[in-house]
């Protein structure tokens, strides 16, 4: 009878230490899915904030290609009208230098007339 208790006892330890090991077995590969899940959850926000960042690069490449067009759109209309301005003045001078000539002429005409 004594034996009989003994190995019961035994199978019971026997038993006891089974569980144990299947709990502890449980345990870590409980805390190994739950690493690698936040793992996965890290890289995925670490996904997000590198495809926020880079719209955000692009949208500021975008802003900035823009401001540079309407900068040189700015810069190329000013020369234009720098132009025009510049033509518009030599033609003043020319017909002035004419109105003068004119002028000059008729008095010099008068002039002689007038003698």
């Amino acid at each position: 009878r004594h034996d009989a208790l003994e190995r019961e006892r035994a199978k019971r330890l026997a038993e006891l230490e089974e569980t144990k090991k299947k709990m502890h077995q449980e345990r870590l590969t409980a805390l190994e899915a739950n690493r690698s899940q936040r793992m996965t959850e890290n890289l995925s926000v670490i996904v997000e904030k590198l495809h926020y960042e880079i719209d955000l690069e692009n949208r500021l490449r975008v802003q900035l290609l823009e401001r540079e067009r309407l900068e040189r759109e700015a810069e190329e209309q000013a020369e234009r009208e720098r132009e025009y301005t510049r033509r518009v003045e030599k033609q003043r001078k020319i017909a002035k230098d004419a109105a003068n000539e004119e002028r000059l002429r008729r008095e010099a005409g008068d002039r002689k007339s007038g003698v």
